[in-house]
């Protein structure tokens, strides 16, 4: 809550909590399961885009608004509450959720514990990787556009942590969807693009943003085995992990090793 303010009070477009007669934004809720808290927030002008439905342009605009959350969080001086985007969250306990889940498949084990070692030393083998307060969230949905402009919500995956990861959610958007080499290129640089139009990009940080593709997918599916408990485990089958395992697979040949001068920092340089 306190983040969001800060955010609006900066003139960044994100939704924010309503305040109650009584000044306060949270609701408490007696509940089957016990007290829990509610929030009324505004609204967001326009509509979500669709990943099919982005052009270089709109990916640009999604990229400029994205910074300009970066920006405005540098001077919030508020307790960080929220967990930290570090390895530990990010890679390290969903990379045990999914080898306990997928303990049957011994090969599959194998080439993601595999992976994962080899991502966690090429992140800790960068220096000066940026840290700082994170969406958490940035794969073209989560924001309304309306006239050109973007309003962000959903911010429950939001925290402090690498940069780095926020920016590449978005391309990992489109690799999820299986997009043509082409179109992941293309809306990978124009996001960066839009980015750097707002805000300074270190070189660094647009190095690692394939390995945090890799690391997102990881996460992903680290969440859904979490929330198993809530949601349901009958989706959560061979065939789900056939196709999240192909698209890491997929990523780790085609991108993890191309440098990035080839397609993401051609967009910031």
């Amino acid at each position: 809550m306190a983040i969001l303010l800060h955010l609006a009070q900066h003139k960044v477009n994100v939704s924010t909590p309503v305040s109650r007669t009584d000044a306060q934004v949270l609701t408490p809720l007696d509940c089957a399961e016990g007290r829990r808290w509610g929030a009324l927030f505004t609204s967001a002008p326009g509509k979500e885009v669709d990943c099919e439905a982005y052009t270089g342009e709109l990916a640009a605009t999604y990229g400029e608004a994205a910074a300009s959350i970066h920006s405005a969080a540098g001077s919030f001086e508020g307790c960080p509450l929220r967990p930290a985007l570090d390895l530990v969250e990010l890679i390290e306990r969903p990379l045990h959720l999914v080898t306990s889940t997928i303990a049957h498949r011994r090969e599959d084990v194998a080439y993601i514990d595999g992976l994962g070692d080899r991502l966690r030393r090429r992140i800790q083998a960068m220096a000066g990787l940026e840290i700082g307060f994170c969406h958490g969230d940035f794969h073209g949905r989560n924001a309304c556009e309306k006239d050109g402009s973007f309003t962000f919500y959903d911010f429950d995956c939001c925290g402090w942590g690498y940069r780095a990861y926020d920016l590449a959610v978005f391309p990992w958007a489109f690799a999820i969807r299986e997009s043509a080499t082409e179109r992941i290129e293309a809306m990978g640089r124009a996001f960066l693009e839009g980015y750097a139009r707002r805000r300074k990009l270190g070189a660094s940080d647009v190095d690692a943003i394939p390995a945090f593709v890799a690391i997102r997918q990881i996460w992903l599916m680290g969440l859904h085995i979490g929330i198993g408990d809530r949601f349901g485990w009958g989706w959560i089958n061979d065939g789900y992990f056939d196709r999240q395992l192909k698209v890491l697979r997929d990523w780790e040949k085609s991108w993890l090793d191309r440098p990035s001068t080839e397609w993401l920092r051609a967009g910031v340089d």
